[in-house]
């Protein structure tokens, strides 16, 4: 195999040698050691063949096998980053449909929430209107009067009147723990505030009232008080309170009124008894609770 390499190096530098003493003619003009050079000068081709050996050979076929090996590899990395890119894009739509659709989800819970609150609300409303009008509503009753004779007083045995001032439940559920307070006063002017001072002492607010039923309190005159009255320069003023529980909740309610009852004549009955008429006003404070 050397000796080939060898006869084909030595035919290629004859042929060079050649090919230069070609490219240089003598001058027409029989100038010696002149050329004319000329004006485009190319190569002759000789074929080349390149002989490897085996070591050689077996190297670059390694290497274009690795190399091949890694384009491979590199194509699969590019398909896995490319699959992974799609996936995390899918990932990301999922996650915005998501966070949308929780989105409107979260908003129609809130107006169920606040619909909640609203029909609970309206509920309590309910049920506070519920109580207030089945509670126990004490307010002011009867007031009558009528003559009374052979009244002992201290003054012996006289004639007057007496004033019959009550209260009564309204409501629909009995009135507990009811107490009450009456005062008079027969004067020409009428009173202030300050005389009206419920004093429930002594009251063992034990009194129960049910629907529709009621308390009385009884206010007698002597004959003093009387011929006042009948002068019409006096008028008789009632001071009346009332507290009492509410049968629900507990809560302590209260009720005051003031009445003034002024003489205003005297009446006939069929039966030809004589009846005193009175007028009635409200006057001070007057309130329920």
């Amino acid at each position: 195999m050397f000796k080939s390499r060898w006869i084909i190096a030595i035919a290629f530098g004859l042929a060079a040698t050649l090919g230069q003493a070609q490219q240089h003619p003598e001058n027409p003009e029989g100038e010696p050691g002149q050329y004319e050079q000329p004006a485009q000068s190319l190569p002759i081709p000789v074929p080349v063949e390149l002989v490897e050996d085996d070591t050689a050979t077996e190297a670059r076929q390694r290497h274009e096998e690795e190399a091949r090996q890694r384009e491979i590899e590199d194509l699969i990395a590019q398909q896995g980053m490319n699959a992974a890119t799609q996936a995390m894009n899918a990932a990301t739509q999922d996650m915005r449909n998501y966070a949308f659709y929780s989105t409107i989800f979260v908003f129609f819970g809130t107006l169920a929430v606040g619909f909640t609150l609203y029909l609970m609300v309206q509920a309590n409303r309910a049920a506070m209107s519920a109580v207030a009008s089945e509670r126990a509503w004490i307010g002011r009753g009867s007031l009558e009067s009528g003559q009374v004779n052979n009244l002992v007083t201290d003054d012996g045995i006289e004639n007057g009147y007496v004033f019959s001032v009550g209260v009564r439940n309204f409501g629909r559920s009995p009135a507990i723990g009811v107490a009450t307070f009456c005062d008079h006063l027969v004067s020409e002017t009428e009173p202030g505030e300050i005389a009206f001072t419920p004093n429930f002492s002594g009251d063992d607010s034990s009194t129960v009232v049910p629907p529709g039923e009621g308390v009385a309190n009884r206010i007698i005159l002597g004959q003093k008080d009387t011929e006042l009255l009948h002068s019409r320069t006096h008028a008789l003023y009632i001071f009346y309170a009332c507290k009492y529980l509410d049968v629900f909740t507990g809560v302590e309610r209260n009720t005051r009124f003031s009445i003034k009852a002024t003489y205003f004549c005297e009446e006939h009955t069929k039966d030809g008894v004589r009846q005193q008429s009175f007028e009635y006003s409200t006057f001070g404070e007057n309130r329920m609770s």
